[in-house]
């Protein structure tokens, strides 16, 4: 079965009250005269309750109009100071170039240390070649 909205619900209530009363009121005995004046004002209350609860329907819908709209509003501006925040091609460009060259001076870094090592690695060879004659020149000329 499907779920009836608030409003819906609430029509169907009037709409049964006013049959009853319109049925009430005429079987009830009394005077053709009377008896309009009660249908009369009966559906003068009718009318007057259904006035109220219609506005406070319409007042609900505009709460809930107005909170989506805050909603919406709110999203909007979220949206917007997400695309500020993105950087323009140029700026873009800009940290690329400024990546490029720290990676340009790391490799010539790494480069230089290499050839470093390289010359120490050849000095600690050479020294490993020498003749013991020179180790024991070495030694002999401490004393």
């Amino acid at each position: 079965m499907a779920e009836n909205s608030s409003g819906e619900i609430v029509g169907t209530f009037l709409v049964g009250t006013i049959i009853g009363g319109i049925a009430a009121l005429l079987m009830a005995p009394a005077a053709g005269k009377e008896t309009r004046e009660r249908i009369g004002e009966w559906v003068d209350e009718g009318r007057e309750k259904a006035v109220k609860k219609t506005g406070e329907l319409k007042n609900r819908a505009q709460e809930e109009l107005d909170r989506f709209e805050n909603e919406v509003r709110e999203r909007r501006r979220e949206f917007e100071r997400k695309m500020r925040e993105r950087h323009t091609p140029e700026e873009e460009q800009a940290e690329i170039d400024r990546l490029e060259k720290e990676i340009k001076e790391r490799r010539e870094d790494l480069e230089l240390r290499k050839k470093r090592a390289e010359a120490e690695k050849k000095a600690e060879a050479a020294e490993e070649e020498k003749p013991e004659t020179d180790v024991i020149k070495e030694e002999g000329g401490a004393d």
